[in-house]
């Protein structure tokens, strides 16, 4: 991977084995048989949306993806508790299906214009409904607070009001985690770890690309 078409190859070479497994309604991606302390259609919305953290940079930055259909019928009918492929809403705090949530903000916030705009007006608001678990009940008190942000980009960029009250409670406490000089505890257990470049650079730096949300807050991250 010593160059930018060497990079964007490899996205689709991994996101490939992933197209071929999707389920019929394309909400849903199983890979292989596994343990999680999560339902089994959470993780399915999982194979469905990790993809997207290669897909969405790729198409960002000037790459083409031909599948986009695919991951539009799978945000469509995953959100509609009707369909048989549901993901199933948020009902209490630290729910998995934040951390899945967070790909789908990405998506909305850097390429609207191949995961939003072509969606019915009906779908749009199955997916808004869905998307607000994320503010209705609290992240994890470590990263996931990262998660609500870039979901609130996501509908931010798409004309969505977000709740301020809860940007606020993640930004107080992701500044609660600063050590100093880049460095962050990954929430209230101590760890300083592969997270902090991982998650809280990486998540910092995608709201500062972003345009969107707090820019005080994202000026600090990209210092």
């Amino acid at each position: 991977l010593s160059t930018r078409a060497e990079v964007q190859q490899a996205v689709l070479d991994l996101v490939d084995p992933v197209v071929r497994n999707l389920s019929p309604g394309g909400a849903r991606a199983r890979l292989g048989t596994f343990g999680a302390v999560f339902p089994a259609r959470v993780a399915e919305l999982e194979g469905w949306a990790r993809p997207l953290w290669g897909i969405v940079p790729l198409v960002a930055g000037g790459g083409r993806f031909d599948h986009w259909d695919r991951w539009r019928d799978g945000l469509v009918n995953g959100t509609d508790p009707d369909h048989e492929e549901y993901w199933g809403p948020c009902t209490t705090d630290v729910d998995q299906r934040m951390v899945e949530m967070a790909a789908i903000g990405v998506g909305l916030a850097f390429t609207p214009e191949h995961l939003w705009d072509p969606l019915p007006a009906a779908a749009k608001e199955r997916v808004i409904e869905w998307l607000r678990g994320v503010e209705r009940h609290e992240p994890a008190p470590n990263n996931w607070q990262f998660f609500r942000l870039l979901v609130q980009a996501g509908l931010e960029r798409v004309g969505v009001d977000v709740d301020d009250d809860a940007r606020e409670r993640s930004l107080e406490q992701l500044e609660s985690f600063a050590l100093g000089d880049g460095w962050y505890v990954d929430g209230f257990t101590g760890n300083v770890d592969h997270y902090v470049p991982f998650a809280f650079h990486t998540y910092g730096l995608l709201l500062a690309a972003s345009g969107l949300g707090d820019r005080a807050h994202a000026a600090r991250w990209v210092e």
